[in-house]
């Protein structure tokens, strides 16, 4: 989070700042009032951000609980282990069938 920079305050802080000093009534700030400001909604802005993951956790949580949601999902799962096992199963025995036929064509190249 970005604390305030006094450096960088835009026209209407400044106009503001301006017209509380004028104000006669107005008591002094302990040390470091600004910063212990900043830091409370910077803690603030964090907490709600680590409520909104959570909150989407557990609703996503809740969404594959549900029973219909679970089978599909454990249906996908298998459906896609299934084809990349296979996929990857074409390959192994494509590999095999080309190390058969090259023994069987030339049996002392392989070793």
């Amino acid at each position: 989070m970005n604390c305030m920079n006094n450096d960088r305050a835009d026209p209407e802080t400044v106009k503001l700042r301006a017209l509380l000093r004028e104000h006669e009534n107005l008591p002094d700030l302990p040390a470091g009032f600004q910063r212990a400001v900043w830091h409370r909604i910077e803690r603030a802005e964090a907490a709600r951000s680590t409520k909104a993951i959570a909150n989407w956790l557990d609703s996503a949580a809740g969404w594959f609980l549900r029973p219909r949601h679970a089978i599909a999902t454990v249906a996908v799962v298998l459906f896609l282990g299934a084809g990349l096992g296979s996929a990857q199963s074409l390959g192994v025995s494509k590999q095999a069938a080309q190390e058969r036929y090259l023994s069987a064509v030339a049996p002392n190249t392989l070793r």
